[in-house]
């Protein structure tokens, strides 16, 4: 939360919040355009009231980008909830303070994943262009399965012929 700061005077004369006058819309807990109204108080010895728009700008920052697992397999997919964004110690909320623009794992090796993050126009931090995060890429597991491709009936006994398997006699 911000609380901006203002002055009012009337003639060069300095008033008191509280005493000469009340003022709401001062405060403001995200980024954008405030409309803060002070209006004189019945008792004082003014009337009237006036409004200032004021602005919160966004935050411009340099996100840390890291995820949750050391290391992922060759082209496999990171689910968004692995993706951590933080400024400092707060941690930046997947789709309002920015979205993965793109996660990559094409390489075996260290440092050889990449997941991209660009921040959007709801949040109240913002930085140019993408930020960037690493991680390691692993050999993924191998999905094939080799099923018997024919059976064979020799000298009474069924011999399954595998991928690769050769009869020799």
């Amino acid at each position: 939360e911000q609380t901006q700061g203002f002055a009012v005077s009337v003639a060069g004369v300095e008033l008191t919040a509280g005493e000469h006058f009340t003022v709401t819309g001062e405060k403001a807990t995200d980024a954008g355009t405030y409309t803060l109204t002070v209006t004189a108080k019945d008792d004082s010895y003014y009337t009237g009231s006036a409004e200032k728009t004021f602005t919160v700008n966004r935050l411009s920052i340099t996100p840390v980008v890291t995820v949750k697992e050391t290391s992922y397999p060759y082209n496999s997919t990171i689910d968004p909830s692995d993706v951590i964004v933080k400024h400092g110690e707060t941690e930046l909320v997947y789709e309002k303070d920015y979205t993965i623009y793109s996660t990559w794992t094409g390489s075996v090796g260290e440092n050889q994943g990449n997941v991209m993050v660009l921040s959007m126009e709801s949040s109240n931090y913002y930085w140019h262009s993408t930020a960037k995060g690493t991680f390691t890429v692993v050999k993924a597991e191998n999905p094939v399965v080799v099923e018997p491709t024919a059976t064979v009936i020799r000298g009474g006994n069924n011999i399954n012929l595998y991928n690769n398997y050769h009869l020799f006699h």
